[in-house]
């Protein structure tokens, strides 16, 4: 009964839609688990039409989603094609879709409105700067569920142009603070260091 609540619920189904839970994910699961099992295993263990418990089981966890999908107000798509973004309500409900472009909620939580930093849909915008999307729709007072997507604007760092070219460590006679790690761009243009981390 907390709209809060239930949002985050909501908006967790749907991200977990968009990754492990999608049709393709749960399908692949199935099927590396079933490679485990032969046809003559899975016969001497009582499994008789083996591909078709297969099969059955993979369309009874399809339209389960599907079923849970429709329970929900889906969430708005966000493309992005040559520097520009599209968002639409795939819902059919034809409500407002807010966004915003600093990873905040269009939706202010518990006051059911749209947030300060939110920005009224209305045509394909251009991408400026890195960061994460989100947007919702809004019809009335009941929101959507949320989209995310994270976009690098410019040259993203990868091994192609950023390398690791020098290392220091335990420099004989120096204290540790003397120790680094010196990383190189090589691409001769700028590039992006979002998300690139030492692990």
């Amino acid at each position: 009964q907390d709209p809060d609540y239930e949002r985050e619920y909501i908006d967790r189904w749907y991200e977990l839609r968009r990754g492990p839970l999608s049709d393709a994910n749960m399908g692949a699961i199935i099927d590396r688990q079933a490679a485990e099992i032969t046809p003559g295993l899975a016969a001497a263990q009582g499994a008789g039409s083996w591909s078709d418990r297969l099969r059955e089981m993979k369309e009874n966890l399809r339209d389960r989603a599907a079923w849970l999908d429709s329970q929900f107000f889906t969430p708005p798509e966000i493309r992005e094609s040559d520097g520009l973004v599209t968002l639409s309500d795939p819902s059919g409900i034809r409500g407002t879709i807010f966004y915003t472009m600093d990873g905040s909620d269009p939706r202010d939580p518990g006051t059911n409105t749209a947030s300060t930093n939110a920005v009224q849909y209305t045509s394909t915008f251009p991408l400026v700067q890195t960061g994460t999307i989100r947007a919702r729709v809004q019809d009335g007072s009941t929101w959507s569920a949320l989209d995310e997507r994270f976009y690098i604007v410019g040259n993203p760092a990868s091994s192609n142009n950023l390398v690791v070219s020098e290392l220091m460590y335990h420099p004989a006679g120096l204290d540790p603070q003397h120790e680094y790690i010196e990383v190189e761009n090589r691409s001769g243009e700028a590039i992006d260091l979002t998300n690139v981390r030492f692990t």
